[in-house]
C-alpha cells in the first residue's frame, strides 16, 4: 500500500503505512450488525424464557 509523500519522514510514513495495514485486517471481515427485527427479538425471548425456567428448575444451563 503507498502512503504518499506530505513532507513526513520516512518512519512516519512507515507508521501511518502499517496503521492502514492493521486497520484493514481487522475490518476484512466486519459485517453492519442487522438491522432491528421483529422475529429475532421474540427468538431471543425465548430463549430467555427457556434458560429462566431452566434455572428456577435447577437444571444445568448450557450455553
Amino acid at each position: 500500500m503507498r502512503v504518499p509523500n506530505a513532507g513526513q519522514d520516512l518512519i512516519e510514513r512507515r507508521i501511518v503505512r502499517e496503521g492502514k495495514a492493521i486497520a484493514e485486517t481487522m475490518l476484512a471481515d466486519y459485517a453492519d450488525p442487522p438491522s432491528f427485527q421483529l422475529s429475532g427479538l421474540w427468538r431471543q425471548l425465548r430463549t430467555l424464557g427457556a434458560r429462566f425456567s431452566a434455572f428456577l428448575r435447577g437444571a444445568p444451563i448450557r450455553s
